[in-house]
């Protein structure tokens, strides 16, 4: 006859079996079945798209670049509230040549607006969205 028989091909009527154990799950609980199908490849797609990717998941808060920009925005300030002139900025204009001062009230302005700027930078930092 041409059919498998248990005793001729065990391996192939136990693999068999499997697959009509799986099929019969399908049909009795399909959202089930398919549900955690796609949960396992969305988990191993996941593990393997983070492993090849490297990057850390949110910005570093000292890598170089950012050091650097910090840098040059607070000797920037430092420079106006100082009495110096911003860098790049012309010196020439309505005050006639001289160097533009913040006095004692622009450079509380300045400095509350930098802590706001802050508090909210890091709160977005933190919560992980762009």
């Amino acid at each position: 006859s041409g059919a498998a028989t248990r005793e001729q091909y065990p391996k192939l009527r136990r693999v068999l079996d499997a697959y009509s154990v799986a099929v019969a799950a399908a049909c009795v609980a399909p959202r089930q079945v398919f549900y955690n199908i796609h949960r396992a490849f969305w988990a191993l797609a996941t593990r393997q798209a983070l492993r090849e990717a490297r990057e850390p998941i949110q910005p570093l808060l000292l890598s170089s670049a950012n050091r650097a920009a910090v840098t040059g925005a607070a000797e920037s300030v430092v420079a106006v509230v100082s009495g110096g002139s911003a860098p790049g900025a012309g010196t020439s204009g309505a005050a006639g040549g001289r160097s533009f001062a913040l006095g004692g009230i622009g450079a509380a302005v300045l400095l509350a607006t930098a802590v706001a700027a802050t508090a909210a930078g890091a709160a977005v930092w933190l919560s992980g969205e762009d």
